[in-house]
């Protein structure tokens, strides 16, 4: 096979090429003397880089022609690629002006996961000056790609298959040693056309929490700004490039996407970096389905799950499914996507009447709660802001708390005694998030919805995040889309022990705020006044 320039070989040059593919070069050797010297003298003869792909067995499978400077290696994906071993191939190619291998020869070897790759530099008379080979290294168990040998072709004595025997044994032994975390290795990507690079590191750190809040490992994080989206692989090819050797050579289990993917681009990057992919919406659908304890919050994960499941039902075969058929003959029938299709279809209309019975149910309670005249006041903020800690702190409850984005999802109601005698009822309402996915959204609005009913709103603002301005204003959109924003609120800023006093003292003057530490239980006196006060007024 022969592919590339090949407008600039006359017969003659595909005759002897095509001789030469009959060869069968020593496995234990990099490239064979003849081998060599073919390539050379018609590499010289076409003022053209040419370049050949040899597997273990030393059978020549493929010749590729570049330009006098660069040679463009294909995908090489009719090879076969395992995640833990390298392609069984390597790659030799000639070079006009002696530079001898270059960081586009290594990345390109670390790109496809080739074996090796060696460079033949040829003179003006078309003879071979010397070579150039790079393999791998293991170094701290990762693996360094790196030249193992500068000389002349003849002087390479070392047996090459048993190098690459002992290197993919180490691979594994590597791989062995990582998979005994019970954390999965991930990286995370983040890739924008008109946001700025702090803007996506941004997004990319709250992509960090998120991933840990999952019990993932973040072992590196990649961002790029482009102008315009790779359709493909969502990042442009050089950081594509990185993408690939970095998974290689630290034993990445996972890649991460704070970019929603389509079907296609997860398909696609998995296959050819031979990693798992997900996309954020997936990753937070997940971190939901983990917490979800009652029956109506697993149920409105699920919905969610199967919303964002539904138009992504793959119609691949379904063309071919449907060729037979015609006159006096019976139609395909369903194909196995329309069957697919179908019953999510029909999980989501039972998730959908199930709920409308939980929410008649909670309407009944709140219709109770009204009759009783007992104030309700619903406690929102950003996820991992402190509402559990908060509602146990006020009303001695139990619920579930712990450092982590989502922590809690179920929605619990405790009665709280206020210090001038009266009861009210405090809610703990799921945590809201920048951009939560769509479906998601639609799942927890009519919990959301309740929102509306209280008579006071504890808006909690973890302090010592550096974002929590942001924070403050994705909230207040969400209660604006649920119809909560007119509800009076106190703006109470948690975590102060975490902060310098000064800063707490100018952050609550500017934002006419309250400061305290549920987590320890300062100031909770002070809110307690702020809310009788609220609720007098």
């Amino acid at each position: 096979m022969i592919t590339g320039n090949v407008k600039h070989l006359d017969k003659t040059h595909i005759k002897r090429l095509e001789k030469l593919q009959k060869r069968r070069i020593p496995p234990y050797q990099i490239i064979s003397i003849t081998v060599a010297n073919t390539l050379a003298k018609i590499s010289r003869e076409i003022s053209k880089q040419i370049g050949v792909i040899v597997d273990r067995s030393g059978k020549i499978r493929m010749f590729v022609i570049g330009d006098e400077r660069e040679i463009l290696w294909p995908t090489m994906l009719e090879f076969r690629l395992n995640r833990y071993r390298l392609r069984e191939i390597r790659a030799i190619h000639t070079h006009l002006s002696n530079e001898g291998l270059g960081i586009d020869d290594i990345t390109d070897m670390s790109y496809l996961r080739l074996d090796s790759i060696a460079v033949i530099n040829v003179d003006e008379k078309g003879d071979i000056t010397n070579c150039e080979v790079a393999s791998y290294n293991l170094k701290d168990h990762m693996i360094e790609p790196s030249i193992i040998f500068k000389g002349k072709l003849g002087e390479i004595n070392f047996d090459f298959l048993g190098k690459i025997s002992e290197l993919e044994s180490q691979i594994n032994l590597n791989w062995l040693k990582t998979t005994k975390s019970e954390k999965e290795r991930v990286i995370l990507v983040n890739v924008g056309t008109r946001k700025g690079k702090d803007i996506l590191m941004e997004e990319l750190d709250e992509l960090e929490h998120l991933a840990k809040s999952a019990n993932y490992e973040v072992v590196d994080k990649i961002v790029q700004r482009v102008n315009k989206i790779n359709p493909s692989f969502v990042l442009g090819q050089g950081k594509f490039k990185e993408l690939i050797i970095t998974s290689l050579n630290k034993n990445i289990d996972k890649i991460i996407f704070y970019n929603d993917l389509t079907p296609a681009q997860a398909k696609q990057i998995a296959k050819t970096v031979d990693v798992e992919v997900i996309d954020r919406t997936i990753l937070i659908l997940n971190i939901f389905a983990r917490r979800a304890l009652s029956k109506e919050g697993k149920l409105k994960v699920e919905y969610a799950k199967l919303k964002y499941l539904l138009p992504r039902v793959s119609d691949k075969q379904e063309a071919l499914s449907r060729i037979r058929g015609g006159i006096g003959l019976k139609g395909p029938g369903e194909t196995k996507a329309e069957v697919e299709r179908r019953k999510i279809k029909q999980r989501i209309t039972f998730i959908e009447n199930e709920l409308k019975k939980i929410s008649k149910t909670r309407e009944i309670q709140r219709k109770n709660i009204s009759k009783n005249k007992i104030p309700v006041i619903s406690i929102v903020g950003y996820t991992n802001a402190g509402k559990s800690t908060l509602l146990n702190a006020l009303t001695g409850a139990k619920v579930f708390v712990e450092d982590l984005l989502f922590a809690t999802l179920d929605t619990f109601k405790r009665r709280l005694r206020l210090p001038d005698g009266r009861f009210v009822i405090l809610t703990d309402t799921v945590g809201f998030i920048k951009n939560l996915p769509e479906d998601l959204f639609d799942a927890f609005k009519s919990t959301l919805e309740e929102l509306k009913y209280s008579d006071l709103i504890i808006h909690l603002v973890d302090i010592s995040d550096p974002n929590f301005g942001v924070h403050i204003e994705t909230v207040k959109d969400i209660l604006q889309d649920v119809g909560a924003d007119e509800i009076e609120k106190i703006l109470v800023f948690n975590k102060i022990d975490e902060v310098d006093d000064y800063i707490v003292r100018n952050i609550c003057e500017r934002f006419n705020g309250i400061g305290i530490s549920a987590k320890n239980k300062i100031n909770l006196d002070k809110l307690l006044n702020k809310i009788i006060f609220s609720l007098n007024v």
